[in-house]
Formats: C-alpha cells, structure tokens, sequence
C-alpha cells in the first residue's frame, strides 16, 4: 500500500498547533533561551526535504556513531529539563538556617519554590533584570531565601541564607529597644522570634514568674537583674519591667550604613529606614547618601561621590536619584545573632531567590 505524502500546507498546520502552545508557554514563563529550538524543529518539520536529508546524513553514519548520538540526544535533552525544571519551578539547594533556628547550625537542604516569586534572571548590569511568572507576590512575614553572594555577606555559611521578609517596597522600617516596627506597627508578633532582654530587679514577682516561663533561658544578675532570651512579642507586652541589652546612641560599627557614629544607630535601635521601590526618587543629602550609597553603587552599578556642596553620580552632579528596583528589608528569628538587613542592608528583588517550603 503506497504511503499518502503529507502536504505542505498540512504538514505547516500541524507544525503551528504544535509549535504555537510552546511558544507561548516560554514567553510567558520568559524562558527565551527556548525560542531558537522551537523555532529550528518548526523548520526542519515544515521543510520536510531538510528533515529527510538531516535523517539520511544521520544513517549515513557508521553504527557505533548513531548509538553514541542516540545515548546523547536523550542525555542532553534530560539534563536541559533538569535544568528547566530547577530554575523556573523547584529546586533542591543547600540553604542556611541558622538565622532562622539556632539550633540548625549548619547549611541543610531545602525545597525552594521557584514558581511562587518566578525565577530571576540577571543580565551583565546589576540594574537590569527579569523575573519569570510567578504565582504570588513577596509578602511579609514569608520566609525567603537570599543569594548572599549578590548582598556581599561575609560571614554567610552558605552562599544561600534563609530570612524572613519584614519590609516591602514602600514601607518604612524601624528597630526601637530590639522591637522592629513596620509602618508604626509591629512586625515580630511571632512567637519563634527571640532576643536577648533584661528585666529590672523591681519588676512585681508574678510578673517576674509569668515572663521567666516563657522565655528559652534565664539567668539572675549580680545586680538583680534577670538576663532573658525571650520572645519579642513577650517584651513587647512587659515593656515597662523588660528591655533592651543594647542601649540608645550606643553606636554599633556593623550596622549597614557604614558610618554608625554619625546616625548613632546600633542592632537593637535604628531607623526610621525607607525601602524605596522602583522608580522612586529620593532628594540626595547627608542621610539619604549614607542609607542608601550601597543600593546606589553595589546593587545598581553607579558610583556615588559626596563633596563638601555636591552630590556625583557617575562624575555628573545630581541633587535626586530614581531607583531601578524594589528593596526589601529581612530579618532572622534569632534577633541576637542574626546576620541581617541591618548589617547589611537593603534587600534587591534581585537577589532574593525563592520562597522556602520547609
């Protein structure tokens, strides 16, 4: 029985309702690495003469060639959706903990859910990059996984470092006695959030019980004091007999702005710090130079000079700046030793990875 041909117009038909579905599918994930291969099987299929001659050079290989390429065709095919599947959608990546929980003291292996914020692509500028669909927006109170490498984290175990996302682009944030507020409103109502407090020696003795029994670890002072790790919101309700270990104007070396002694900010006390989003324009001065020199000159690729009566960027003087990304400002549940926003300051969009499903 001789075998009907397929025309062209058929064959071309076919090639669309194929070829089409695909091609929508990767623009909108943003996968555009996949549009010259769709646009090569779209050819080679339409082109029926060019597929036949491509099988024919194929067979004309001797055997051991065409099963080594028929082992490597699959491989390569299985490794580029491994790849496909790990950047756009899920991935199994050593992750850091230990801001988190003290007790995970070294890096362990994570579900991160690249779906959720979609996928981050960089390009050769820090300032200009895209994120692919994605099935939700950042929220706070989400636990995030950051690419340290990108916010220049020294003392990170891990190149990846799970925080919790406190402030959004807009928000202004402020820590006041080691109790962190988010638009006057507080924003460490949890109860696995923890830092270290003490409670004065005159504090009333059921009140001294009740907070002593919900703390981690309490220990009686030579002063009479009671040094507590205790839940933030726990001191946020006992302000009157509980406060911070870290006292006001006591500058703190490591706090993000570089200059602390000029701001007087430390851990426990700073701000307010404005998280400016996206084409936001702030008037340059001395503050708003020194909160915001590293998102200016690390995470957007500019250089900022500061004179006696002038403001340089990129050597031309300005009196306002536009940001190009959204900034974020994370924090660990383990207050006291949490490496975090206020050490190393403002979160881009850019290097927050994925949402953590643990």
């Amino acid at each position: 029985m001789k075998m009907k041909l397929i025309s062209f117009k058929s064959r071309t038909f076919r090639c669309v309702n194929l070829v089409l579905p695909l091609t929508i599918v990767a623009l909108w994930v943003k996968a555009f690495w996949a549009l010259p291969l769709l646009v090569i099987v779209a050819w080679a299929y339409v082109y029926r003469p060019v597929f036949d001659r491509m099988r024919r050079l194929l067979w004309s290989f001797p055997p051991r060639v065409r099963t080594v390429l028929a082992w490597i065709a699959p491989a390569l095919l299985a490794l580029l959706m491994t790849l496909t599947v790990s950047f756009y959608v899920v991935s199994v990546e050593y992750v850091d903990f230990s801001d988190m929980d003290a007790s995970l003291d070294k890096p362990r292996p994570a579900v991160l859910n690249k779906l959720y914020y979609g996928g981050a692509c960089r390009t050769a500028s820090p300032r200009h990059y895209h994120r692919t669909f994605a099935t939700s927006n950042f929220r706070r109170s989400d636990v995030a996984v950051v690419d340290c490498r990108m916010l220049c984290c020294a003392t990170a175990q891990n190149s990846l470092k799970a925080l919790r996302i406190v402030g959004l682009p807009g928000d202004s944030v402020s820590v006041s006695g080691g109790m962190t507020d988010v638009n006057r409103q507080p924003a460490d109502d949890f109860p696995n959030i923890y830092d270290r407090f003490y409670m004065r020696k005159h504090t009333p003795a059921y009140v001294r019980r009740a907070v002593i029994r919900r703390s981690l670890y309490s220990k009686m002072r030579e002063d009479g004091e009671v040094e507590l790790l205790l839940p933030v919101s726990v001191a946020r309700d006992n302000t009157h007999y509980v406060y911070s270990y870290t006292p006001l104007n006591y500058p703190d070396e490591r706090i993000f702005t570089r200059r602390p002694y000029a701001l007087q900010w430390n851990s426990q006390n700073l701000g307010p710090v404005y998280l400016p989003a996206k084409g936001y324009t702030v008037r340059l001065n001395a503050v708003t130079a020194e909160l915001y020199r590293h998102c200016i000159e690390h995470h957007e690729g500019h250089t900022l000079t500061v004179t006696d009566d002038a403001f340089l960027i990129d050597n031309q003087p300005v009196t306002h700046y536009t940001f190009a990304l959204d900034y974020y400002w994370l924090m660990g549940d383990e207050r006291i030793s949490s490496y975090d926003s206020r050490f190393f300051g403002l979160v881009p969009e850019s290097a927050i990875v994925a949402r953590v499903d643990r």
